[in-house]
């Protein structure tokens, strides 16, 4: 009975480390998830500055292109 009892204390005991291991990976991990979410996010709202520069950037050659055309139109059908 004492060796079933000590073969189960030694797997309850194994079984603990393994849990707190899992527990503290687990820690790890969602810390680490947190990180990035805030990285990605932070990225995400760069990217956006950079869609809307680029919009901008695009509306501005539109209207730059709109105003030459009539002036320069042979030039412009050339490089067409």
């Amino acid at each position: 009975m004492n060796k079933i009892f000590n073969f189960q204390s030694i797997v309850i005991a194994i079984l603990l480390v393994i849990l707190a291991s899992l527990v503290h990976t687990n820690n790890q991990i969602s810390d680490q998830n947190k990180k990035l979410t805030s990285q990605i996010s932070t990225l995400n709202t760069q990217l956006n500055k950079v869609n809307s520069s680029t919009t901008k950037i695009e509306e501005r050659v539109a209207k730059i292109e709109n105003k030459l055309e009539p002036k320069f139109q042979g030039l412009l059908v050339m490089s067409k």
